[in-house]
């Protein structure tokens, strides 16, 4: 059985000072598209301008500086209680991401040791 994730998510800011602070809703979180990124979250949230357009890739620099928390509720027992295995995909992560499960830690990526353990693989041949 597949259950694709995809669709409605939400995002907000992980930990410190908001920027966003004021215009979040009362629980802190903006609504989110997965697959995407969190520039166009941000943008359809009318968060901040088209980092693609004129200069405006400036003030927003700060989004690609700060890490973001994306979370989906769905009913694992309705859905996928009886599967005697369960493989939770998950393709288009961050160079560096923590996946996790009801609060649990079920994954991890790590972009940059992924790329240079094989740059280290192929200079030792």
């Amino acid at each position: 059985m597949i259950k694709d994730l995809g669709g409605k998510w939400k995002v907000r800011r992980a930990g410190g000072e908001d920027p966003l602070a004021a215009a979040r809703k009362k629980d802190g979180w903006l609504p989110a598209h997965v697959p995407g990124c969190v520039h166009t979250d941000l943008m359809a949230a009318g968060e901040i301008p088209d980092p693609h357009y004129g200069t405006d890739e400036l003030p927003v620099q700060w989004v690609e500086e700060e890490n973001w928390l994306y979370a989906r509720t769905f009913d694992y027992a309705a859905e996928l209680g009886q599967a005697e295995r369960v493989d939770l995909v998950c393709e288009g992560l961050d160079t560096y991401a923590t996946v996790l499960l009801n609060g649990k830690g079920v994954g991890r990526a790590d972009r940059e040791s992924d790329d240079e353990d094989t740059a280290r693989q192929r200079q030792s041949r």
